[in-house]
């Protein structure tokens, strides 16, 4: 098992991995389903059983990683990190989900993207952008909202906790029973025109240490260094499109 606070990724025919010192997470590679979200630094696996990564819902439709068909599955390694990108290509859609772990970080950060692969335009009800089982009923939970936009859960057990944190257009739940507590993070009335992506909104994971209080800056902190990646991104883009622009006399 790596040690080093830089990011590593993995892809196996059995299991596809992503994290660094701190933060790792695990997914079946045929079934798609997370099996794994260790919190490195206490050596513990926070999930306690396989659901399904997401949901799309439209009416009575839904799909869900097994019903997207085969999974493809891609790594990719750059300055600041790793990503693990897969795809899921089913009749009509295709969804892309992107986590980044980075070097020093104790954060992953996931990117979801749908493609209306039809001809007509594209209405769901909502799509739940991540789902995790979370081992044991956590004392203490909630959903509070953030100041800069956006929201975001915590779970705390034992002076240990983690963070779901959410950019705006999206919500955080938690569903709690006997045996386990569910985090859902989900987008509503989703309309996507023929041929056309949707961008979803933008989530991050962390663990933490101490009270609600460490939860709040742990969830301003995600949002504030995924707003920083988006930058860093649109920053990219454009400066391709410039030199592409200039190579072509433009």
């Amino acid at each position: 098992m790596e040690q080093s606070d830089r990011a590593y990724v993995h892809i196996s025919a059995g299991t596809t991995r992503i994290g660094n010192a701190w933060i790792e997470r695990s997914w079946s590679a045929f079934l798609g389903h997370t099996v794994g979200l260790t919190d490195r630094t206490h050596a513990r696996d926070w999930l306690d059983a396989s659901v399904d990564d997401f949901l799309l819902v439209s009416g009575e439709r839904r799909m869900t990683p097994m019903d997207l068909g085969e999974k493809e599955w891609s790594e990719a390694m750059f300055l600041q990190g790793a990503a693990l990108t897969v795809r899921h290509a089913g009749l009509g859609v295709v969804f892309d989900i992107c986590t980044r772990v980075f070097h020093r970080a104790p954060f992953i950060i996931r990117s979801c993207r749908i493609l209306n692969a039809t001809n007509q335009g594209m209405s769901l009800d909502e799509v739940v952008i991540d789902r995790m089982q979370l081992s044991a009923r956590a004392p203490e939970y909630d959903v509070f909202p953030m100041e800069n936009g956006g929201y975001a859960g915590y779970l705390l057990d034992g002076g240990r906790g983690m963070v779901f944190a959410a950019l705006p257009e999206a919500e955080l739940a938690f569903d709690s029973s006997e045996s386990a507590t569910v985090a859902r993070c989900v987008a509503r009335s989703v309309k996507i025109a023929a041929g056309a992506h949707c961008e979803l909104p933008d989530m991050g994971v962390v663990f933490f240490s101490g009270a609600r209080a460490d939860a709040t800056v742990a969830a301003e902190t995600i949002t504030d260094q995924i707003r920083k990646w988006r930058t860093h991104e649109a920053e990219l883009r454009a400066s391709a499109r410039a030199e592409e622009a200039a190579q072509n006399g433009g």
